[in-house]
């Protein structure tokens, strides 16, 4: 089914996106490479006299296995042998010519922490920014995400090339270690300024970042280290309202706010440790005194496991809260208190990490925290955790190929909406409108139909009318941001034009809060979704003012969405104005 020369080079695809460099191609430049990695004369000699031939030999094993493996593959991806379709045989022939085309450069292969799915995804963007035989939906859009993925962890299953792959995806990131150091000197310094944090606690923080398993682009890093800034205001304001009776812990808690002003969160840590300590032996002792005791005791371990998060050891800071619940468990509102920061600090790991065990004991966690608050005894405690418990299971479904999490998700929302009644707590049942709304919208794009879609346009309807722009500006924009992708969604699959006009006027009415000056990143991404959302308008329309406007949404969301500070969000805009501007040339003459 497809010519053997277009198998060829899609096994030099694979080797070339593994090595992060096309040198690797290059058999010598590979020995000569690794042999700076070889720690002694002996070992260098090593490399020169058999690394070639590893590489070599592995080239040719993983070729062969793709070539034998690529008619599978594609029956797999579309059920039957798709030869005979005109799209498939344009597609096939195309693969040749834009194969070599579509490589992402070395420092995205890395930034892709050797993930197939999302290395798929870097080659297919690049390709339909090439051709349109490869834009989103098309036959030869599947057929080469589909090629690339297999190709790929094929490749990644030959444990001897796999050895071979490390050093060169390390050599690049390391070329950029020194820029970006300076970086973020230059942004510790400036969070610092505006928020009032000592320098040594926002540069321990950026060094736990740095120690993240998960990838994270500049924007990340800054909206982290402003929101840790944030949780170390809030720990210090928390230590000012706490009081104790011992000289001892009093004392303590002062050496640890010194230690984690400087940075020393470990020393903090056991400071902290200390004071607890010292109140566990006065419960003992004073049992008339135990739950005075006991609750000083818990803010410790509430100390320690904030001083956790500030470093984003959230597992840590999860397992503090764990034991400061146990320790206050005759009173169950403080150990409820704790179990949702248990909850928290476990969805943060899941959220930031990619961390899907994580996600799953928050889900655990809440559920046990139900337990403590009855609907019967605490009807709002009950409600913001089944809100909250909705959020853990919508990001963990958000992850999953089924539905089943999604479900939950709706479900849970629904039922914390039964006593966060609009007349008891209107802003509270704002949110959860809203997470409902999301949670529907997320299966909406899952089914063929548009009843979920419609569901989850009626959620966002009814939020607004008490998330108003006057009372709450930011969450406003946000949810009419959400109104907005919803009705897109809808729009593209009914005919007609009015749910997309819709969907133009809730971006346009986000945007007049999620301005440029106060949120630039939220002001590129509604940018972005207008301009998605006039784009559709204008394949609709026979004119091109509609595409004149989408063009001019996505040059305004580039102003923010840089390169340099969100560079697959910069691909993605660049890629949405491509087509844009692909569309219009249609439709005009000249070129």
């Amino acid at each position: 089914m497809l010519e053997a020369a277009c198998a060829w080079k899609l096994g030099s695809l694979a080797l070339k996106l593994l090595a992060g460099a096309s040198k690797v191609l290059d058999h010598k430049s590979v020995a000569d490479f690794l042999e700076l990695g070889a720690t002694s004369a002996e070992a260098a000699n090593t490399v020169r006299e058999r690394r070639c031939d590893v590489v070599q030999a592995a080239a040719a094993r993983l070729q062969r296995r793709i070539e034998q493996n690529v008619d599978a593959w594609l029956r797999a991806e579309f059920g039957a042998d798709p030869a005979g379709r005109d799209d498939a045989t344009a597609a096939i022939a195309a693969l040749d010519d834009i194969l070599p085309k579509c490589l992402p450069d070395s420092l995205s292969v890395a930034r892709a922490n050797l993930d197939a799915e999302r290395i798929a995804g870097l080659v297919v963007a690049r390709a339909a920014a090439g051709d349109e035989l490869f834009r989103a939906g098309t036959f030869g859009e599947r057929m080469l995400r589909r090629l690339v993925r297999e190709a790929y962890e094929e490749a990644k299953r030959d444990r001897e090339f796999a050895a071979l792959i490390g050093i060169p995806v390390q050599e690049v990131l390391l070329e950029r270690t020194a820029d970006i150091q300076q970086q973020l000197a230059a942004l510790a310094a400036q969070v610092g300024a505006e928020k009032g944090v000592p320098l040594p606690v926002l540069r321990e923080i950026l060094a736990r970042l740095g120690d993240a398993e998960a990838p994270l682009d500049a924007a990340q890093i800054e909206r982290r280290l402003r929101s840790k800034a944030d949780e170390y205001r809030e720990l210090r304001e928390r230590r000012g309202r706490l009081g104790n009776d011992d000289p001892r812990v009093q004392e303590l808690r002062r050496e640890a706010d010194r230690l984690i002003d400087e940075g020393d969160f470990d020393r903090a840590d056991a400071k902290l440790s200390q004071a607890e300590a010292i109140d566990l032996a006065a419960v003992e002792e004073l049992e008339s005194i135990a739950l005075r005791r006991r609750a000083s005791a818990a803010a410790s371990r509430g100390d320690r496991a904030a001083a956790a998060r500030l470093r984003l050891d959230y597992r840590t800071a999860a397992a503090h809260f764990a034991e400061a619940a146990k320790i206050v468990a005759p009173d169950k509102a403080a150990a409820w208190d704790y179990r949702q920061s248990q909850a928290r600090a476990l969805y943060d790991e899941g959220s930031e990490f990619g961390d899907n065990e994580a996600l799953r004991e928050a889900i655990a966690t809440l559920r046990s925290a139900l337990d403590l608050s009855s609907r019967d005894r605490v009807p709002l405690d009950w409600a913001g955790t089944q809100n909250n418990l909705g959020n853990a299971l919508m990001t963990l479904g958000e992850r999953e190929s089924g539905t089943a999490r999604l479900e939950e998700a709706v479900a849970a929302c629904r039922a914390a909406l039964e006593e966060r009644t609009r007349d008891r707590v209107p802003l509270d049942w704002a949110m959860t409108q809203t997470n409902l709304g999301n949670a529907l919208q997320r299966l909406g794009e899952r089914e063929s139909g548009t009843a979920r879609l419609e569901e989850a346009v009626a959620a966002y309807r009814a939020a607004l009318e008490e998330r108003t722009r006057e009372r709450a500006p930011l969450d406003w924009a946000g949810t009419q941001n959400n109104l907005g992708n919803a009705l897109r969604t809808l729009g593209e699959r009914e005919s007609g034009t009015a749910r997309l006009e819709e969907a133009a006027a809730a971006c346009r009415a986000a945007l007049q809060e999620f301005t440029r000056e106060r949120v630039p990143l939220d002001w590129a991404g509604t940018q972005n979704n207008l301009g998605n959302t006039l784009a559709r308008l204008g394949q609709r329309e026979s004119g091109t003012a509609r595409l004149e406007e989408a063009v001019a949404a996505y040059h305004a969301a580039l102003e923010e969405r840089t390169r340099e500070r969100v560079p697959l969000d910069w691909a993605t805009t660049q890629n949405n104005l491509g087509n844009a501007l692909r569309a219009l040339g249609e439709r005009e003459s000249g070129t």
